[in-house]
């Protein structure tokens, strides 16, 4: 056996006998503790591996939090295929916003009688917002007696049912709702019509940060190292999961759109995992345009095909290869390489 791989084992037999409070707590194998070990000495050598660290997600899948950022990738690894989680909710979310949300907003006048579920929800969630007021509005006119968000929020749950199966709130006939009524409700669903409707990305620092206080908690790991090569743990953060697939299988009406998660960039030039929409066609999958919201340059894609949804501080310029740039890699697989400068790089593989 290697002299490393003696001292590696060693200290995991260790980790064993002498944290025996740590080891009931984390219920963690001395096999475990090994893996964990070596990994994180290839990681200050900067010689890991994709495979190695999809390995080490998966070990870790089973010590860290159900609410924190990793639990949600490690669950990826687990099921590439995501049906639930963050993940899945922004995918699906991003499928309504361009085969609903538009379609309902391409009438000069909203239809009131069904709304999607997407567009209702977001305006009760608006009178739930504390900076939220009636712009545009005679209130004082229409309600002479006064008025307050509270109220109007329960005429307008008053006037709607929920219909789950046509994911849409239907206007009950049977309650006299006013013409007044009507047009108030007319005025705020076109209001949301050039609203932002994903939510803005988050940081790839919250996951590192969760490997970093569970590695920590499993083996006594240092934070310095992992701050050190946070560059290429986030590399291949982003290679393990670049191509990482959305199941749209409740969305069956359009059985050709695909949903994937691939590495892109921001409007800043940092790498990024992003949500897009493919339409295959001929054998090829198309990227089908979407509305760029109105988020910072660090938040915002670089073009109008994907969405940001997780971000990290890795530059374009410097971290991927220059070939056809990071908008083209859903066509190829990615792996992380040495650069010419000594800097480990994201490259594209074509698979022919």
């Amino acid at each position: 056996m290697p002299a490393e791989d003696e001292t590696l084992a060693s200290r995991g037999s260790t980790l064993t006998m002498t944290t025996g409070d740590m080891a009931t707590k984390t219920r963690i194998t001395v096999q475990e503790a090994y893996e964990l070990r070596r990994f994180m000495q290839n990681l200050e050598a900067r010689r890991i591996t994709t495979p190695e660290f999809k390995s080490v997600l998966m070990i870790l899948r089973q010590h860290c939090g159900a609410d924190t950022a990793l639990c949600e990738w490690t669950n990826s690894v687990a099921h590439k295929k995501r049906d639930r989680g963050l993940a899945f909710e922004a995918g699906i979310g991003l499928w309504i916003e361009k085969f609903e949300v538009d379609a309902y907003f391409s009438t000069d006048v909203p239809r009131l009688k069904k709304i999607p579920m997407r567009i209702f929800d977001r305006l009760l969630n608006l009178f739930e917002d504390a900076e939220f007021d009636f712009e545009g509005l005679d209130m004082k006119s229409r309600f002479p007696g006064g008025y307050s968000k509270e109220e109007i929020l329960a005429s307008i749950k008053f006037m709607y049912q929920k219909v789950e199966n046509e994911h849409v709130y239907k206007l009950i006939t049977s309650t006299n709702n006013s013409i007044e009524d009507l047009r108030l409700m007319e005025h705020f669903v076109t209001g949301l019509q050039h609203s932002d409707w994903g939510d803005p990305p988050y940081h790839f620092r919250a996951v590192q940060d969760d490997i970093t206080s569970t590695l920590k908690r499993l083996i006594g790991a240092r934070k310095r190292v992992i701050d050190k090569n946070n560059d290429l743990l986030a590399m291949h953060f982003l290679s393990a999961f670049h191509l990482t697939e959305v199941d749209l299988k409740l969305r069956g009406t359009r059985p050709n759109t695909r949903c994937l998660m691939s590495v892109d960039s921001t409007l800043s030039g940092h790498l990024s995992l992003n949500l897009g929409l493919y339409r295959r066609e001929d054998g090829e999958g198309d990227a089908i345009e979407l509305a760029r919201p109105n988020w910072a340059a660090r938040l915002a894609c670089s073009h109008d095909y994907t969405r940001p949804f997780l971000v990290t501080d890795l530059e374009e310029a410097e971290y991927f290869w220059n070939g056809g740039g990071s908008e083209d890699s859903f066509e190829s697989a990615l792996k992380v390489t040495a650069g010419r400068n000594g800097k480990c790089i994201l490259r594209p593989v074509r698979s022919n």
